[in-house]
């Protein structure tokens, strides 16, 4: 009897089938880890590390960190989506100093270069994100086109959506937009005529005064962003003063406080000068309005201006000195909240950072009045 043994030719043949099943097994597994990888490109984690270098290569962080991480927000918008990216950016900015205070600036930038890639598709996330800069960007990139009809209609669309939060902030973003793309302010009145009535009714005075105020604000913020040295020119409030003739009524009082905070911040270079120009503005509120709403809404601004004023030198030790040069030893209440209100936008609604901030005011009744300042205007800041 013969036994027959396995042919050495169908033991290779069964060796290089388990070879090949090995080596396509290990391609799908690496696959799946660059894909994983991939995927987790953009992680929170990641994108903090990244924050980190745009922070530590920046020798001035105004003009070298926020292109760095705008660039950054596009990226991860373009490999997830525009609200994975927004989320993201909001996320960076609790957890960062550098972002916290650049926040919404940035988000300006990026929402205005997405809504130019992607027009009515950038019309998602949380609208409110940054404290609504990516909101007030938006409406930057839809005005653009230099159409009024466009960018009314984006505003609303904006505004009175779930998401944007407070519609008197957000319609701030209007007078940002048409300065931005080159439209005189008679332009921007039409805009807010169109927007304001359909986003607030006059029933609901307060908030109808506020819009009309907010929504002509950003124009000479936009245009001190894009030209400070125009304010330079001036030599006295009043003359500074003279485009708001053309409006009425709360677009013009809006207009008013737009252009003298502008004032006050870009006409000096030292605390000493700035101070001086706090104490005209603070004679000018008193001055031309009588105690009421009037008053309140310029010291309001009054208050905001103390606290761009102190952004300068992004510290909390300074916009604290700030608070208390600016707004009075005792912290008047209407300046404090307009403080508070600037310092809150640029520090994502965070009470963590205001009461650092006003753990350093000189005296016990300072540190108390001014965290029930900010916390106030907290509660009021997204309603």
């Amino acid at each position: 009897m013969t036994h027959s043994t396995p042919s050495n030719e169908g033991f290779t043949t069964k060796k290089k089938l388990a070879l090949l099943i090995i080596f396509i097994v290990t391609l799908l597994s690496i696959g799946s880890f660059f894909f994983l990888s991939a995927n987790k490109s953009y992680s929170l984690s990641k994108a903090l590390t990244e924050e980190k270098i745009c922070l530590n290569t920046a020798e001035d962080k105004s003009s070298n960190y926020s292109p760095c991480m705008t660039s950054l927000i596009i990226k991860i918008a373009e490999e997830k989506s525009i609200p994975v990216a927004v989320d993201m950016m909001n996320s960076i900015a609790l957890k960062t100093e550098g972002m916290r205070n650049y926040c919404h600036a940035i988000a300006h930038d990026v929402a205005k270069k997405l809504y130019l890639d992607y027009k009515d598709k950038a019309y998602v996330g949380d609208y409110a994100a940054c404290s609504q800069g990516y909101a007030h960007g938006l409406m930057q990139g839809a005005a653009e086109s230099k159409d009024l009809m466009t960018l009314a209609h984006a505003v609303f669309v904006i505004c009175s959506n779930s998401t944007a939060g407070d519609k008197g902030g957000c319609v701030h973003g209007a007078g940002h937009s048409v300065y931005d793309a080159k439209l005189d302010i008679s332009q921007l009145l039409k805009v807010c005529e169109i927007v304001v009535p359909k986003l607030y009714n006059k029933t609901d005075n307060d908030l109808f005064i506020r819009s009309q105020k907010n929504c002509v604000e950003g124009w000479a913020m936009q245009l001190a962003v894009m030209d400070h040295s125009y304010f330079k020119k001036f030599h006295s409030l009043s003359e500074v003063l003279s485009p708001c003739d053309i409006s009425t009524g709360y677009y013009k009082f809006g207009c008013i406080t737009s252009f003298a905070r502008q004032y006050v911040v870009n006409t000096s270079e030292s605390i000493p000068e700035s101070l001086l120009r706090v104490q005209e503005y603070k004679n000018y509120c008193s001055s031309n309005y009588a105690p009421g709403v009037d008053l309140i809404l310029c010291n309001n601004s009054l208050g905001a201006a103390v606290a761009d004023v102190f952004t300068k030198r992004v510290s909390v030790e300074d916009e604290a000195k700030g608070l208390v040069l600016g707004c009075g030893p005792e912290l008047e209440r209407d300046c404090l909240r307009g403080f508070a209100n600037n310092i809150l936008s640029r520090n994502s609604n965070d009470l963590l950072f205001a009461k650092k901030l006003c753990d350093l005011t000189p005296t016990l009744n300072s540190r108390e009045v001014c965290f029930k300042g900010f916390e106030e205007e907290a509660k009021t800041y997204n309603m």
